[in-house]
């Protein structure tokens, strides 16, 4: 038989006693904090987020001296703003504007999500300062369909499936509508794909993509305006 330590009984025994009267204190302390931390202003989860983020470069209730005023005809519409001189395009759009449409992606140029038309050209809106566009004509996916009807490239990415979470489907159909409207881009696959390269899909819906932008290549011909 092993033989018992009854020092160390004892002293465990009163070690447990304590321990048994203390825990009631601790668990209302624990209690405690956990109500004052989920209670405590600056650790809710919404006001963490605003205190993230930065403060916004475009402030529509304040016109500050280094602001400029320009016009922008976004969607055929003419608009007259007050913006810094650092304004973004996209952000203008966005904050602005309202048009919500043309989405924020890697916010360099390189994933395409932010693709708008500029004078009938494809740009990376993130890439743009506002007022060099002034006189400019613009068009964002918004404005894309005429008198409630979808354009063509519109209608072939809904045919087609060719968006899976949607948040590049924008830029890619703005994209699309450029290269086909551009005569010296070949209406090969190889070449379609290559001209659409800048567009990014973390989905991988490329194949469907493609196809839908050949769909509707019959389809733009046809439609003057399209």
């Amino acid at each position: 038989m092993s033989e018992s330590f009854p020092e160390q009984d004892s002293a465990d025994e009163a070690n447990s006693v304590s321990d048994k009267a203390h825990r009631p204190a601790r668990r209302s302390f624990l209690k405690i904090g956990v109500v004052s931390a989920t209670a405590t202003k600056w650790l809710s989860p919404a006001t963490a987020v605003v205190h993230a983020e930065s403060k916004p470069v475009l402030d529509a209730t304040a016109i500050k001296a280094s602001d400029h005023r320009i016009k922008l005809n976004v969607n055929g519409e003419t608009h007259s703003l007050d913006v810094p001189a650092n304004a973004v395009l996209l952000d203008v759009l966005r904050d602005r504007l309202q048009l919500t449409g043309t989405k924020k992606g890697c916010d360099h140029g390189q994933c395409g999500a932010c693709t708008v038309h500029v004078d009938g050209r494809a740009v990376n809106s993130c890439l743009s300062v506002a007022i060099q566009h002034e006189g400019d004509r613009i068009t964002t996916i918004e404005g894309l369909e005429r008198n409630g009807e979808l354009h063509p490239v519109q209608e072939a990415f809904w045919e087609h499936d060719a968006y899976q979470c949607g948040y590049c489907t924008s830029g890619q159909m703005m994209s699309a509508v450029a290269i086909l409207r551009d005569p010296n881009i070949p209406a090969d696959d190889a070449s379609v794909r290559e001209a659409m390269s800048g567009n990014i899909c973390r989905c991988a819906a490329y194949k469907n993509i493609l196809a839908a932008i050949q769909s509707a290549r019959a389809k733009m011909r046809e439609l003057p305006h399209a």
